[in-house]
Order: structure tokens, then C-alpha cells, then sequence
């Protein structure tokens, strides 16, 4: 498993002991209990994955406090953990083959909806939110984050009204937003990769609606409509400026 690199190695192994635990679990259950139903599977599957999936993100939320990861960094590598947290442990179970899209790479809809259904997520929800209080007046807070919802905070609100671009930066969010795709491309970074970057870059969503719809984050708009973002992609890639020869 390839790691953040501010995840130091003593985190590193706590979250590989949890994947191993969870491993062993699903093969115990699997010889106790076998033959299964395909239901039965996919409980104690997404029971193993998740119990993993908590221990990234009790790490992740320790960055979080540091003030290393922002909120919605942190909730952003927890979901690409879980992505490929779930890739790892149905690996060689003989189960699960339909989870991963192989289109774009992502958990698909149906079996991401079965992981929301779960208490165990529901308790990443509720450490997610009270660290997100916790942090109280340090702005940005409440954008994207699957349920939680409510007005934007003061203070993020003035942070982006005086916030300038670079004296070389764009002004407009759509060439900023095509130039920035452009770039992702260039170092091989497409589809659900360029997703993660460009929410990592905090690049606006396409339209109003779209932005408050997914709470500004690219991973969640191409989760739920992947089509649709493969071709906003390509549509502002071929809008970008072309750079100016020297």
C-alpha cells in the first residue's frame, strides 16, 4: 500500500496491522461460515474494509490537528485510501470483482452507497465532524464533506472574497480551471487521478450547482457521474489558453 508521505512509518505500520487484522478476519469468517451467500460477502467485506479505513483515518485526522492536512484534505485521502483499501482486501478473496469500476478506477456507486449505509462509516462521519468543530474558527470548514451541511463560516467566506491571484495567476475561474487540467494531464494524471488534484488545488467545480451539489470536490462529482466529468475534462482541454511560445 502506497502511503501519503506525511504519514510517518510508525503510522504506516498501525494502519498495515489494521489491514492484516482485517484480512484475517474475512478468511475466518469465510471458513466458519462457508459456503456464503453473496450478501453475507459483501457484509463481512465491507466490515473488514472499513475497519481498515478507520485506522487511516484516525491517523489522517492526527495530520488534521498538526494543521499538516486541512479538512477537506483529509477527507479526500481518506476516500482515495478506501478506494484502494477495498481493491487490496477483495483481492484474492474470490469475491468483489465488481466493486471497482474498470472504466475509471472508482468504488462503484452501488457498493459505495452500501459502505455509507454502514455504522462503521457513519462513525468516520461523526470524527470527521467533531474535528471539524473542534477547529472552530479556522475557516473553510464545512466544504466537502458528505452530510454535513449548513452555511459556510464568516470567516471562509472573507478569505475568499480578499484572496488575489498571483501576480501571473488567472483572474477567471474557468481558465484557471482549464489550466490547471492541462497541467494535471501533462504529468499523466487523468481521470479520477485528475479528480483528486483538482480538489486538492480547491479548483471550482464547473457550475454553481455542481458546487454545491458535491461541496466543491471533484471526487465526489466523478463518483457519481464519471461520464460527465471525462467529458468536462476533455471539453476544457480543448478551451485552455495555449501557452505562449518564448
Amino acid at each position: 500500500m502506497k502511503y501519503p508521505k506525511e504519514f510517518a512509518a510508525d503510522a504506516q505500520a498501525r494502519v498495515e496491522a489494521k489491514i492484516t487484522r482485517a484480512r484475517m478476519d474475512f478468511q475466518n469468517a469465510d471458513s466458519r461460515h462457508h459456503p456464503f451467500s453473496s450478501r453475507d460477502v459483501e457484509n463481512v467485506l465491507i466490515n473488514s474494509i472499513l475497519k481498515a479505513f478507520l485506522a487511516f483515518a484516525q491517523e489522517a485526522f492526527k495530520l488534521g490537528e498538526k494543521g499538516t492536512w486541512t479538512v477537506s484534505h483529509v477527507d479526500a485521502q481518506c476516500r482515495e485510501f478506501l478506494r484502494l483499501v477495498t481493491i487490496q482486501l477483495k483481492s484474492g478473496t474470490g469475491y468483489g470483482d465488481n466493486w471497482i469500476n474498470n472504466y475509471g478506477g472508482g468504488i462503484e456507486s452501488f457498493f459505495r452507497r452500501e459502505y455509507e449505509k454502514s455504522p462503521l462509516w457513519q462513525k468516520y462521519q461523526r470524527g470527521l465532524l467533531k474535528w471539524q468543530r473542534q477547529q472552530g474558527s479556522r475557516g473553510n470548514l464545512q466544504e466537502k464533506i458528505i452530510g454535513v451541511s449548513g452555511p459556510e463560516s464568516n470567516q471562509s467566506s472573507k478569505l475568499r472574497a480578499t484572496r488575489k491571484p498571483g501576480p501571473k495567476g488567472p483572474r477567471d475561474k474557468s481558465t484557471r480551471r482549464r489550466l490547471a487540467i492541462v497541467s494535471l494531464y501533462a504529468q499523466n494524471k487523468k481521470g479520477r487521478k485528475a479528480c483528486v488534484g483538482l480538489t486538492k488545488q480547491k479548483i471550482d467545480l464547473p457550475t454553481e450547482e455542481l458546487q454545491v451539489k458535491f461541496k466543491g470536490n471533484w471526487i465526489l462529482w466523478y463518483e457519481a457521474d464519471r461520464q460527465a466529468v471525462y467529458r468536462q475534462l476533455a471539453d476544457d482541454r480543448k478551451r485552455a489558453p495555449r501557452a505562449s511560445g518564448s
